[in-house]
């Protein structure tokens, strides 16, 4: 099973990823055009991890095309006391 990790949106913050789903979003409310991004990223099969840097509507594109491919799927959230990533997985 392949295993994919990426960052959410790229230049937001620092992850440890080369990968990102979305490189830019021109507009955050163009519902559409994150899903057909998020889906020309992702793979159709396996285990993907992202590391969450924020917008939640972008984040929402990503789960909505993982569960129509049914990807496992985990979000990695930045936890400021311990300053790690901490996983969340979501399905």
């Amino acid at each position: 099973m392949t295993a994919t990790t990426l960052g959410l949106v790229a230049g937001r913050h620092q992850v440890p990823v080369t990968g990102y789903v979305f490189e830019s979003i021109p507009d955050v409310t163009d519902y559409s055009a994150m899903t057909a991004q998020a889906a020309s990223v992702l793979p159709m099969s396996g285990d993907v991890t992202i590391y969450v840097t924020g917008l939640t509507a972008a984040m929402l594109a990503v789960v909505t095309v993982a569960a129509e491919r049914g990807l496992s799927l985990t979000a990695m959230h930045f936890d400021r006391d311990s300053g790690e990533y901490l996983p969340q997985s979501v399905f």
